[in-house]
């Protein structure tokens, strides 16, 4: 039931979110829709995370795994 209305929650603020991006004039339509998608992933990835984090999944492998990620690419870059 929790995961429902995590998911009910983070889908309002998408829309929400989205309309407020796409409604700015002073930023080209291609940027508006690159940050609407941006935020859109945002958004799923935190409720996702959360969601993980109250089913009671230990988060401590992702965030080892997403630390090795970044140094992996910062030092590829």
């Amino acid at each position: 039931m929790f995961g429902f209305i995590l998911f009910w929650l983070g889908r309002l603020s998408n829309v929400t979110g989205k309309r407020v991006l796409r409604s700015q004039q002073a930023l080209d339509p291609g940027t508006r829709e690159v940050a609407a998608k941006v935020f859109e992933i945002t958004i799923f990835v935190v409720v996702f995370l959360l969601l993980l984090n109250v089913v009671g999944t230990d988060l401590t492998a992702l965030a080892v795994f997403g630390g090795a990620l970044g140094v992996g690419l910062g030092s590829g870059l």
